[in-house]
């Protein structure tokens, strides 16, 4: 797979996830879960195209060629601090779905600038 393909698909795979959270009561909090049960996609990495892409079968966060890496830093479980520009951490630390949501637009936006 390209890697355009792969950053069109991961746009795509955002969108259908932002478009399901905004049906979704925002003070609750986020569950991959409940994400996976009715889209069969969440924000991991074994859901991410430009995951999927990169030489590790693993799906270990932060791969290094990845462009949005190469872009804004590593995806990260952990949230280092506040200079971080990779909105990814944010989404997968988001207390609540309306967290959730601001980052993952965050997220989709730097997805659509590596086009």
């Amino acid at each position: 797979m390209k890697v355009e393909t792969a950053i069109a698909e991961s746009i795509q795979h955002w969108k259908r996830m932002i478009e399901w959270v905004e049906k979704r009561d925002k003070k609750h909090q986020p569950s991959e879960i409940s994400m996976w049960t009715e889209l069969k996609e969440d924000w991991g990495a074994e859901s991410c195209p430009l995951c999927k892409q990169q030489d590790n079968p693993r799906f270990q966060p932060g791969c290094p060629k990845c462009p949005l890496a190469l872009k804004y830093g590593l995806c990260s479980y952990i949230y280092l601090n506040a200079l971080d520009k990779n909105a990814w951490p944010r989404v997968t630390n988001a207390q609540t779905w309306k967290d959730w949501l601001k980052h993952a637009k965050q997220l989709l936006i730097q997805l659509e600038s590596l086009l």
